[in-house]
Parts: structure tokens; sequence; C-alpha cells
């Protein structure tokens, strides 16, 4: 007899419903987790407002997850029933260029798998379980909450584009976008040695969370010139390194103005719908700019993200702005886009009406 749970399936742009659909079945080398927390990402939320498209529809999204073991495969050998864990739905080869090169890439495996059966790729863990392989999980520590323990996932993106942004110690970091992913990059950037960090929006009460999180400076784009602020903040010469949590245009021509030469510049954020950029030639050649992109992130971000849970260096609790049911998401996405937010947790473990 087929196993059913509660899941928010979204039928198609915002049409979201909670429903019973089949328990994930595992394999020998798979996890089942009863999900406690995921977050809404903003890529849940583009599929949601029509701005990405999934593979099929109906899908269940949600991939910033935690949980509890409910079941495990035959071979898994290093996790039992009842851990506290996190996990990721990405499978790499470990065999193609991208897994074997030096400093691999996983993220591009030629030949990479999803353990989403409903999502098209991820997890689908707006649902009461979803299924990850051992390879893909990862043990809680005993002091980090499962709300906390839910941002592993964008911490660990965010992680992989301050690692990827050459900080020097003493550097005056700039990160456009107030959002919750904005917040943890700047968090992090102090932790890899920024001796400034400005952040740019303009949602005052965004901003002033920023300040409780440690952020040295904050500019409302929608007060201030923020290019000509960063500048007279820096001596004239702008930021070492400006770091775009937002895809919008408009945050993209504040980055290209405000950073210095021989600076760097880190396109967090994707833009959708895809957008074109004139760039000049001669504003990368002459002031030697370089402009990085940044995608999700790899295995050992998800344990470095956990050690820095473990050692409360990061501030998590005060980004939580709204904790709700399955049967609320759509109310949790509309706080999102009416900008009443910060993150949205998914308690999918609480009854639904």
């Amino acid at each position: 007899m087929t196993r059913k749970m509660l899941a928010s399936v979204l039928y198609n742009v915002n049409d979201i419903r909670v429903e019973e659909v089949n328990i994930p079945e595992i394999s020998e080398n798979d996890i089942l987790i009863r999900v406690k927390y995921c977050g809404i990402c903003p890529s849940d939320l583009k599929y949601y407002t029509g701005n990405r498209k999934p593979k099929a529809w109906p899908t269940i999204r949600g991939h910033e997850f935690s949980g509890e073991i409910a079941e495990i495969g035959n071979a898994v050998q290093t996790f039992k029933i009842g851990d506290r864990v996190v996990g990721h739905g990405r499978i790499p080869c470990g065999k193609c260029y991208f897994c074997i090169r030096e400093g691999p890439n996983v993220n591009y495996c030629l030949n990479l798998r999803t353990s989403g059966i409903h999502s098209g790729g991820g997890t689908g863990a707006f649902a009461e379980y979803t299924k990850v392989s051992e390879s893909c999980t990862y043990v809680i520590p005993n002091n980090v909450s499962f709300e906390e323990a839910a941002f592993t996932e964008p911490l660990s993106c965010c992680l992989n584009t301050v690692m990827r942004s050459e900080i020097v110690i003493g550097d005056t970091v700039a990160i456009i976008g107030d959002g919750p992913n904005g917040l943890l990059i700047t968090q992090l950037a102090k932790i890899f040695g920024a001796g400034k960090t400005i952040i740019i929006g303009h949602h005052d009460d965004r901003l002033e969370t920023a300040k409780k999180v440690g952020v040295d400076l904050t500019i409302n784009s929608h007060k201030k010139d923020p290019i000509k602020t960063v500048k007279a903040l820096t001596n004239g010469w702008g930021a070492d390194s400006v770091m775009l949590a937002t895809g919008h245009p408009s945050a993209i021509k504040q980055g290209m103005g405000m950073v210095r030469k021989e600076g760097l510049i880190n396109f967090f954020a994707s833009t959708y719908p895809p957008i074109k950029i004139p760039i000049d030639p001669n504003f990368l050649h002459g002031p030697s700019i370089k402009l990085v992109g940044s995608r999700d992130f790899q295995p050992l971000h998800f344990v470095k993200s956990l050690n820095l849970m473990q050692n409360k260096s990061i501030n998590l609790k005060n980004l939580i702005t709204h904790v709700l049911p399955l049967d609320k998401m759509a109310e949790g996405f509309k706080a999102i886009i009416g900008r009443k937010s910060l993150k949205v947790m998914i308690d999918c473990s609480k009854p639904t009406n």
C-alpha cells in the first residue's frame, strides 16, 4: 500500500495547494527525512510568480530544509534513525572533468543527478517528508536549532560567494540587496576580514536588522545616492569588493559605479527574466576590474556553514520574520512579494487546517 504525506504542490503560477502525495520511496543509499522546517528561497518565489518554469507542472519546491531521519536504506552506514540532519539534492558523479579538476566544482558535473522526485531538481522539501542520498546528508550540531539549521543551504551559497570574492583583511565590502542573503553575505564578509561592510537597500526595517547582525554602515538607496556615498566613505576610491545580492539592473549599475580600480564585483543573485547590460570594455580594461559569478555551493560549504552555526558566528534568528504551516505558504510568498518579510520559514511538521 502506497504511503501518503502532505505537501504544498505548485500547480501553476500563483496556484499552490496542500494535498496528499506519495511519500518518496528510498533506495539502498537514500535517507528519508521527516522535514521540520524549510525556508522559502528566492528561486522558489520565481516559480510561484512565473519568472521561472519547472520541467513539468505540478511541482513541489523547497530545498532549504532541516529535519530528522525517519528511515534509512539498507546500505546507509553513517546515519541512524532519529538523527537531526540537513541535506541537499545534488549528486555528482565524481568522475567527470568538473568533479576531478583541481579546485573541483561539482555544480557543473556533467552527469549531475538530483534526488527530488517531485521538483525536477532539488529535494521537494515543502512536504512532510523528503529523501536525499547518504552522501548529501549532514548531522546538525546539538546546539543548533532546526530553524537555524534550515539556513544551511542558503548560507552555503553565500559562503561560496564570499570565498570567491578575494576579500583581504581590512577591505571595504559593499553588498547591494537587503534581503536575507544580503544580510548573510554581510556577516560572512566580516568573518573573512572585511574592515568595513556597507549594505545598500531601500527598506528601512531590513536595514535596521542589518545593524543588529553587525553591518557597519547602511545606505537607503531611495534617500541617498549609493555610489556617491560609498565613494565618500572610502576617500573617493570606492569599495574593494561589491557583491550583488539582487539581480535588478539598477543594482548592477550601482555596483559598477562604486567599485574601486582593481576591485571585484561578484554576481551572486540571478536575474529573471534575463537581461542584457551594455559594458564598455574599457571599464574592465583600464581600471582592471574583475567580474565574478557565483552559483550555489560545494559540499565543503555545507560543512563550514554548520561549523559557523555551531560556533554561533552567524546571527540567523534575527532574519526569521515569519513561521507558517504548509497550508499558509501562499501567505509567505505574498509577504515576500510585498517586502513585508525577511526569511519566511515553513513549519512542515505543524498540522494544517
